[in-house]
């Protein structure tokens, strides 16, 4: 009884509607847990459905440029291992990215093309 009381605002029994606290849920969904409250293009994607657009992508061959960075770095640090130095494999990497644009999938494909060319071409040797 010697505890004061709240003297700022209207006491009710009521929860309050909207979480103190935003989960992935409702990040994705919006506020109110429906979809329809967030505008269209704006909602997250669940992973399952960010893994079957990766998954129909890859299947069709329409890699990403994200996906296209991750092997040219990858081809680089292997070749690197190999003995090839970093700086001739950067070298070629950005003459190839001014002539195609600065299109890393087109850049990717047209290392894979060439360095196949000149495996083939050992192997002929």
């Amino acid at each position: 009884m010697e505890i004061a009381g709240c003297c700022t605002g209207a006491h009710t029994n009521e929860k309050p509607k909207q979480p103190s606290v935003l989960g992935g849920v409702d990040v994705r969904d919006g506020n109110d847990g429906s979809e329809a409250a967030v505008p269209e293009g704006e909602r997250l994607k669940s992973i399952a459905e960010y893994n079957m657009e990766r998954k129909a992508a890859s299947a069709t061959g329409c890699n990403d440029a994200g996906a296209a960075i991750a092997t040219l770095y990858q081809l680089r640090q292997s070749l690197d291992k190999a003995g090839v130095p970093g700086a001739q494999f950067d070298a070629a990497k950005e003459a190839a990215l001014a002539k195609c644009n600065g299109d890393h999938v087109a850049v990717a494909a047209q290392m894979a093309a060439k360095l196949s060319a000149c495996l083939e071409a050992m192997k002929n040797d």
